[in-house]
C-alpha cells in the first residue's frame, strides 16, 4: 500500500470543505420550525382578516377565525395547539435572528421564547453557544439565569 501524495491530500481535503459548504447551506432542524412558525403565524393573520373582513371586527369573530386555524393545524397538519403556539412563538422572537436559528437548538429557542430574555440575553447566550457547541440547555439556562440576575442587581428589569 503507497502512502497519498499532497495533491491526494489536497483532494480529500476540498471534498471534506464542500461537504462542510453543503451543511452549513442547508437549513437546521431549528430554522425549519422556525419558518414553519411564520408560515402558520400568516395562515393565522390571513384567517382573522377573512373573518373580520366577512362577520366585523369582534373579539368573538377573532376567537372563532383562531380556533379554526389551530383546528386546521390539528386536523391536517398534524400540529397540536401547543406546538403551533409554540412554533409561532420562536417566529416572532427569532425569525430575523439567524444566529440564534443557526446556533441554537429548537428546545433551546422555545426555551429562550418568553417575554423576559432581552435581545442583549439572546446574543450573550449565542455568543457562549458559539465558543462552546457542546454546551448543554442546562447551562444555557444557569447562563440566562446569572444574565437576568445581574441585570436586576444593576437595576436593569427591562427585558
Amino acid at each position: 500500500m503507497r502512502a497519498a501524495n499532497d495533491d491526494e491530500f489536497k483532494a480529500i481535503y476540498a471534498l471534506l470543505e464542500a461537504r462542510d459548504a453543503d451543511r452549513l447551506s442547508r437549513p437546521t432542524k431549528a430554522e425549519e420550525l422556525v419558518r414553519l412558525g411564520e408560515n402558520l403565524q400568516q395562515m393565522m393573520k390571513k384567517s382573522i382578516e377573512l373573518q373580520v373582513s366577512r362577520l366585523g371586527d369582534t373579539p368573538g369573530n377573532r376567537r372563532a377565525a383562531v380556533s379554526f386555524c389551530y383546528r386546521f393545524f390539528r386536523e391536517a397538519m398534524g400540529i397540536s395547539t401547543a406546538s403551533a403556539r409554540a412554533y409561532i412563538r420562536c417566529y416572532e422572537k427569532f425569525g430575523d435572528n439567524f444566529a440564534a436559528t443557526r446556533i441554537l437548538t429548537y428546545g433551546e429557542l422555545n426555551a429562550l421564547a418568553g417575554k423576559n430574555v432581552s435581545a442583549d440575553h439572546i446574543n450573550a447566550i449565542v455568543r457562549a453557544k458559539e465558543e462552546n457547541p457542546d454546551m448543554t440547555r442546562e447551562e444555557l439556562m444557569v447562563l440566562f439565569r446569572s444574565l437576568t440576575k445581574s441585570d436586576r442587581e444593576d437595576g436593569c428589569d427591562e427585558p
